[in-house]
C-alpha cells in the first residue's frame, strides 16, 4: 500500500513539475537566442567612421580674361589699359563643399596705351571662396584673397620698368553645374595694391571659366 501510494505520489510530481521543467528548458533557449541576437546586432551596428577626405573635391579650372588696369606714372600720368589674356588654376574644399582655397595663375598680351608707352602683366592669386547654392544648378560664389602682380611698362623716355605689386583681391562668380563634374560659368574680381611705390594700382578682372570638379 505504501508502495502504491509512493508511485502515486511520484506520478503526480512528474506531472506538476513537467510542464514547469520543459518551460524552464525552452526559456533557456530562448535566453540564448535573444543574447546571440543582441551580438549579433552590436557587431553589425559598429560602422567605420567615414574617411573625411572622402568628400573633399579637386577643383581645376581653365579660361579666358580681361582687365581694365590703373597705371599711374610720372611719364604718362595717370592711364588705363585693357588687357586680355589667359588664366589656370587649381583648388580644394576645405572639408566643406561650401568653401574653397583656390590658387591661380593669369598672363595676359602685352598692349599699348595710347601713344605714351606698352604694358604686359603677369599675375597669381590665393583665394578663399564660399559658395551659395542657389538651387540645384547655380551657384554663387565670393571671397577674398591676395595676388602678387608683375608689371612690365615700357614709354620712350624711361624705357622699361618693371614692378612687383602685392594686392587686395576681391572676387565673386556665378556658375552653372552643366553636368556632376563640370561647371561653367562668369568670375568678377576687384585688385587694389597694398603699396605705393608702383605704378599698378589698381584692377578690374572679368573672366569666363571652366570648372572641373573630381
Amino acid at each position: 500500500m505504501k508502495a502504491l501510494k509512493f508511485a502515486f505520489f511520484l506520478s503526480l510530481l512528474t506531472l506538476v513539475t513537467g510542464p514547469w521543467t520543459v518551460a524552464l528548458a525552452n526559456e533557456e533557449v530562448g535566453y540564448d537566442d535573444i543574447i546571440q541576437d543582441l551580438q549579433g546586432s552590436t557587431r553589425t551596428s559598429v560602422e567605420t567612421p567615414p574617411d573625411p577626405f572622402d568628400t573633399v573635391m579637386i577643383h581645376a579650372t581653365v579660361g579666358v580674361v580681361s582687365s581694365r588696369i590703373q597705371i599711374e606714372q610720372s611719364e604718362i600720368g595717370s592711364a588705363s589699359a585693357f588687357l586680355n589674356g589667359a588664366e589656370a588654376g587649381f583648388g580644394i574644399d576645405l572639408f566643406s563643399p561650401n568653401w574653397q582655397a583656390e590658387g591661380s595663375a593669369r598672363s595676359f598680351n602685352s598692349e599699348r596705351i595710347g601713344d605714351k608707352g606698352q604694358v604686359s602683366l603677369k599675375e597669381f592669386d590665393l583665394r578663399i571662396m564660399n559658395t551659395s547654392y542657389l538651387n540645384r544648378h547655380w551657384r554663387l560664389r565670393l571671397g577674398g584673397g591676395l595676388a602678387a602682380r608683375y608689371l612690365q611698362l615700357s614709354t620712350p623716355t624711361l624705357g622699361v620698368q618693371r614692378s612687383t605689386t602685392p594686392s587686395s583681391l576681391f572676387a565673386s562668380a556665378l556658375m552653372v553645374q552643366v553636368t556632376k563634374s563640370l561647371a561653367v560659368g562668369a568670375d568678377f574680381s576687384w585688385r587694389s595694391a597694398l603699396i605705393t611705390e608702383t605704378p599698378d594700382r589698381s584692377a578690374l578682372n572679368a573672366g569666363l571659366r571652366l570648372d572641373a570638379q573630381f
